[in-house]
């Protein structure tokens, strides 16, 4: 069984390398994933930090998230983008979505170093800025995610869920999130990553948030920890998970991805080749209940960019295959629709 397999296992893709100039629509990347026999640079990313600040969070508390985030703009690249929302009694922007180059990094630190706690808790505010933010970003397509963190309970929502709790024993917490933000069927939503932090935190709504929008909740102990758990969170969003399900030993199936490749400027890179792709495999071995990574070679885990001028290779015969297949078998659904209209 593939249990939420990070995809890192053998793969083809078009072209081992792209210009960085070239741009490519729909480049196809085709994931080939194996069950062991019985015997046997990056995306660009939108960040919204969304921030308890109130009178809860004074003192030790909130100089530690500010340190915190300091890691975290530290860790984001110069085309990566930063917005921190802070709430208490309602949400403000402390940072508006702005690209972490030298200037937006230390813009963002001065911010954050500005932070003040007091009153009360109202994460539905702080996540409804959230939303607002990422609907005004969506058009630029760079990977999304949200982090929140808070240390007590909702103020604003509470007094009402306790009311619907008395008919309905079934808490779902959907009055803390927007629609925005909440997968729809397995598709869509952006994933809220929520950190819990000390002994008088919502462990059930932070719980709810995270398993509502596909993120992780994390429970912060004390004070040194946050420091330890916001950055590796970070870094982990720009990872894209696919379930395959179970497999057969020796059972074998391949996925063909699309990925949208935007063109840049030779400026923007300090070397000669910058990672596009990287791929993983994790699975459960159902004979010992061990869950087991898989790293190939590089070769066969990444595509790389390259600067104008360097040799472009020729593209795969087996990527373009699959992919011919991929668009037979969609005309020929399409063909079916069609006819059953006419009929």
């Amino acid at each position: 069984m593939i249990r939420c397999a990070r995809i890192r296992e053998k793969k083809k893709k078009e072209y081992p390398s792209i210009p960085s100039k070239a741009a490519h629509d729909g480049f196809a990347v085709m994931v080939q994933v194996k069950a062991p026999s019985q015997a046997a640079g990056s995306t660009p990313l939108d960040l919204v930090a969304v921030l308890d600040v109130s009178g809860s969070m004074a003192g030790p508390k909130l100089e530690e998230v500010k340190r915190a985030m300091g890691l975290v703009v530290d860790s984001l690249g110069a085309r990566d983008r930063l917005s921190v929302v802070a709430f208490s009694d309602d949400a403000r922007r402390v940072v508006p979505p702005t690209r972490m180059s030298g200037d937006g990094k230390a813009a963002a630190r001065l911010a954050v170093e500005s932070l003040v706690a007091a009153g009360s808790t109202n994460i539905r505010a702080g996540l409804d800025e959230a939303a607002k933010v990422l609907e005004e970003c969506q058009h630029d397509g760079d990977v999304a995610g949200v982090i929140l963190l808070s240390d007590g309970y909702d103020n604003y929502s509470a007094c009402r869920r306790s009311l619907l709790h008395r008919n309905n024993p079934t808490d779902d917490y959907s009055d803390l999130l927007p629609p925005y933000l909440v997968l729809d069927k397995g598709w869509r939503g952006t994933p809220v990553h929520t950190f819990a932090w000390g002994s008088d935190h919502d462990e059930e709504a932070l719980h709810g948030i995270s398993a509502a929008t596909g993120g992780t909740f994390s429970f912060i102990e004390n004070h040194a920890s946050i420091q330890d758990a916001l950055p590796p969170c970070v870094g982990g969003l720009r990872s894209a998970w696919v379930s395959v399900g179970e497999l057969y030993a020796d059972e074998e199936r391949r996925f063909l991805f699309f990925f949208d490749v935007q063109s840049t400027d030779d400026a923007d890179y300090d070397s000669h080749t910058e990672r596009l792709f990287k791929v993983s495999c994790e699975y459960m071995d159902m004979a010992t209940g061990q869950v087991i990574s898989v790293r190939p070679a590089d070769e066969y885990t990444e595509v790389l960019r390259t600067l104008d001028g360097a040799p472009e290779a020729a593209p795969s015969m087996e990527v373009e295959r699959e992919r011919l297949r991929v668009e037979a078998a969609e005309d020929v659904a399409l063909a079916h629709a069609a006819a059953e209209r006419v009929a």
